[in-house]
């Protein structure tokens, strides 16, 4: 007996909770490949600021290295809660270099 796509799918139990353990671990996995090549490969980083709609300033952080070709891989995104000085960016990339990759 066929069951038809909509059948199959709905029979799945999905919560929230279970989609986003997924994605969360998948989320890791992806950081810890980018962090492991970045141990063993020199790379270039490139910050960048945006602001967001309620005028909120972001710290993008971006690397360049070669694997197999260049590439280019956002490393992390994060509010900057202060001004936007140099010495208070150098903080926050240390910051994020001592908490790994979360």
């Amino acid at each position: 007996m066929k069951q038809n796509a909509i059948e199959i799918t709905n029979s799945i139990p999905l919560s929230n909770s279970s989609v986003l353990q997924c994605i969360d671990e998948m989320v890791e996995d992806v950081e810890k490949q980018l962090i492991a090549h970045l141990q063993v490969k020199q790379f270039a980083l490139q910050l960048d600021e945006s602001t967001l709609r309620d005028n909120e300033a972001l710290l993008l952080a971006y690397v360049r290295f070669n694997n197999e070709g260049p590439e280019e891989e956002m490393l992390f995104a994060r509010g900057l809660m202060t001004d936007k000085k140099e010495p208070n960016i150098k903080k926050l990339v240390k910051k994020h270099q001592s908490q790994g990759s979360h």
